[in-house]
């Protein structure tokens, strides 16, 4: 396995204790938890609200976004303008600092996501690899459905990374994968979003429960 170039992102999310609805018109939510500061969006079901009232560390209140009044609310996330990697955090593909290589516990998270959302028969290297998750964006019926097949491509996943790195004897014991385990699966109707929490434990008994969005 040769070094690839970073293109995960990192953005911390703030913990959530508890959420109500304020008002009715317009529909806002009473978001509660930890650590409310320096907040950069609240998304709900993936959409970002158009307004957003800061009213201590523990508590705000964030406008349901129009395309999403009358759907039911499966997730809520509130971002903060820090970045990097947290016990929560939200991961989204896209190369923040061109030329980076990515390494350590990084490199782990990267290349298992890769090959996650990989579908079998599109690496010319390696057509067998892949947990092809990707390929069920969008055509899962309900989300059970969707459940089951992500528990299988993050099995899948897992299985083939195991095999990748046992041709590597220089990888670091951060960056070797020990286990996997899918801890929630959302998904989004109206915006077709899906969000995957992991838990990844690296070799060095590093452990990380990232957020990936898609």
């Amino acid at each position: 396995m040769t070094a690839d170039y970073q293109v995960l992102s990192f953005q911390d999310t703030a913990s959530l204790t508890e959420i109500d609805v304020f008002s009715s018109d317009p529909l806002t939510l009473d978001i509660r938890g930890k650590g409310f500061k320096a907040v950069s969006a609240v998304l709900i079901n993936g959409d970002r609200s158009p307004e957003t009232i800061i009213l201590s560390p523990q508590r705000l209140l964030a406008e349901v976004p129009r395309r999403q009044k009358g759907s039911q609310i499966s997730t809520v996330r509130v971002l903060l303008s820090r970045q990097g990697m947290t016990p929560q955090s939200l991961i989204t593909f896209r190369s923040v600092v061109p030329g980076a290589k990515a390494s350590g516990f990084t490199r782990l998270l990267q290349s298992f996501i890769r090959l996650l959302f990989t579908d079998p028969g599109t690496d010319i290297q390696h057509p067998e690899l892949g947990g092809g998750l990707g390929s069920l964006l969008g055509t899962a019926g309900d989300v059970g459905t969707l459940r089951a097949q992500a528990s299988l491509a993050v099995k899948r996943a897992e299985e083939h990374l195991g095999r990748l790195q046992a041709d590597s004897p220089r990888l670091l014991d951060a960056e070797r994968l020990q286990s996997v385990k899918l801890l929630s699966v959302d998904y989004s109707a109206a915006t077709t979003a899906v969000s995957i929490k992991l838990r990844i434990t690296a070799l060095d008994g590093t452990t990380f429960d990232p957020v990936v969005s898609v």
